[in-house]
């Protein structure tokens, strides 16, 4: 068994383990061979709350076009929740999002939108 698998059973937290996982992996963009592997990996996890976010991450990774896309899926996610938690943790996806593809205007319009519930973990 997989150390990621293995990881996602003892724990019950697979989300945790992937999202955190396709946030590093956008971080070291262009690494196309540990980005197959990763999308391998999480066919096998099984499923999970956040494996539709996990792929669509993965898939804007691979083809920059689809980043719009994604941070304005993302953006009404947070939006629309009432967890003020929330809404940071999506607005700083879509931050990160904006950093990837170097749209560094849009990243701090969208950092400022995450720091304004005035959170921090």
């Amino acid at each position: 068994m997989g150390a990621a698998r293995l990881a996602t059973r003892r724990l019950g937290a697979g989300e945790y383990l992937w999202t955190l996982r396709m946030r590093l992996l956008g971080w070291q963009r262009g690494l196309k061979d540990r980005n197959d592997d990763t999308r391998k990996q999480l066919m096998a996890a099984g499923q999970f709350e956040t494996k539709a976010l996990v792929i669509s991450m993965l898939d804007a990774v691979e083809d920059p076009r689809k980043a719009p896309t994604l941070a304005s899926i993302l953006t009404q996610f947070g939006d629309t929740n009432d967890v003020l938690r929330r809404r940071s943790f999506f607005a700083q996806l879509v931050c990160e999002l904006w950093c990837m593809f170097g749209d560094h205007a849009s990243a701090l319009t969208t950092l400022e939108h995450s720091a304004h519930p005035k959170l921090t973990d």
